[in-house]
């Protein structure tokens, strides 16, 4: 996603700069609000004009209390963030439907056929808006062809005025869902480039640190161990691949899914952990995955190179190979290491070593996917992890 211009760069201190979006979101609400009580209002008026002609003059008495009454609540709930659920949007178009719907009975059918309105003459439109503002274009679509086609099956017609009004009503409700939708999509892609550059901004913040202190003692130990016999040059041979890992980690432009929620390319993700002991290869394009999935996967394979270290013996190597089989992305993981025998590979699951049970297996299960291990003495352990994409 490109950044727009006259942004500041990831890394200033004015790289993220709050913008009044949760008011955005207010104001289509208090557009929903101030539109029901003045369609509330003008249903009022226009039964008081008409109460001597209805049917059930105290029946619509009592729909009118409903109407005003309702609309105080569905406006207090609107006036908090925390209350405004798509369940109280479609408990607000179930009573505007009763309204449709019942307005023959409380009316009465000539009434209806001479003004072609219902109980509630236009206050359901508030109710198909309200819809489209909490749930988008396809909730503000239904609701508002529903709405019409009730009161167009009520108020039968053939008069193209009366019947372009009811058919007004999903088209207006449709496109305000619409616009809705892309507000929301917009807010959510400016929060996840601001996530973005604010953790930019702080990993080059604690670069500067690491580059200042740990890595400096790392090229130290490397730099001198080998002066100090076999002891020296293994502990040399150690920091130079820690320090190779850790100045690949701080020059990594990419940021951790957790911080944005965006799809994950799973190859450029599983690459960060590639160092002089693990080789990461791709035998597909770009594979892309949610992110709480991703997140989930990278922890098994941490937990497997791990694995690597404590018990595959010295000088091990890993490889990974990232692929798509289906519906699943498949990670191949496996190593050089002592192996063991299945006997010892079970005793390993039963026991919770190795981090199988939990770490790896138990992991790629929560996901709705797998992990199978082989193993056998001298010929080291290979895994295949799937994730559905």
């Amino acid at each position: 996603m490109s950044v727009p211009a006259g942004r500041p760069r990831a890394g200033g201190h004015d790289a993220v700069t709050p913008r009044p979006d949760a008011d955005l979101i207010d104001s289509g609400y208090w557009v929903v609000i101030w539109t029901r009580y003045l369609l509330a209002a003008h249903a009022l008026l226009i039964n008081a004009f008409r109460w001597p002609r209805v049917a059930h003059p105290w029946l619509l008495a009592l729909v009118m209390a409903v109407i005003i009454a309702w609309s105080l609540v569905i406006g207090h709930l609107h006036r908090r963030r925390d209350r405004r659920t798509l369940l109280a949007a479609w408990i607000d178009f179930a009573i505007a439907f009763v309204v449709v719907v019942g307005s023959p009975y409380v009316l009465g059918a000539h009434l209806l056929r001479s003004d072609h309105l219902t109980a509630g003459v236009y206050w359901m439109f508030a109710s198909a808006i309200s819809l489209a503002v909490a749930g988008g274009f396809r909730e503000g679509l239904v609701g508002g062809l529903v709405l019409g086609a009730a009161a167009l099956l009520v108020a039968p017609t053939s008069y193209l005025p009366e019947v372009a009004e009811d058919l007004a009503l999903p088209v207006a409700s449709g496109t305000i869902g619409m616009m809705m939708d892309g507000l929301r999509r917009v807010i959510a892609e400016r929060d996840a480039e601001q996530a973005r550059a604010a953790a930019l901004a702080e990993r080059e913040r604690l670069s500067r640190i690491v580059h200042d202190g740990a890595l400096q003692v790392l090229a130290l130990v490397e730099r001198e161990g080998r002066l100090l016999g076999p002891e020296g040059a293994r502990l040399a041979r150690l920091a130079s691949t820690q320090e190779a890992a850790l100045r690949s980690v701080l020059q990594d432009r990419t940021v951790d899914a957790h911080l944005t929620e965006l799809p994950v390319e799973l190859t450029a993700m599983l690459e960060r952990h590639q160092s002089d002991g693990v080789t990461v290869s791709a035998s597909a394009g770009d594979l892309y995955v949610d992110a709480h999935r991703a997140r989930e996967l990278d922890l098994a394979v941490q937990e497997l190179i791990a694995n690597v270290a404590k018990h595959a013996g010295p000088g091990a190597h890993a490889w990974m190979l990232v692929e798509q089989d289906g519906d699943d992305a498949v990670v191949w993981f496996r190593d050089d290491g002592v192996g063991m025998g299945q006997s010892q590979l079970t005793a390993a699951r039963e026991a919770g070593r190795m981090g199988i049970s939990g770490s790896v297996t138990g992991r790629l299960q929560a996901l709705g996917g797998s992990a199978a291990v082989t193993s056998r003495p001298g010929r080291g352990v290979e895994w295949e992890l799937r994730i559905p994409v």
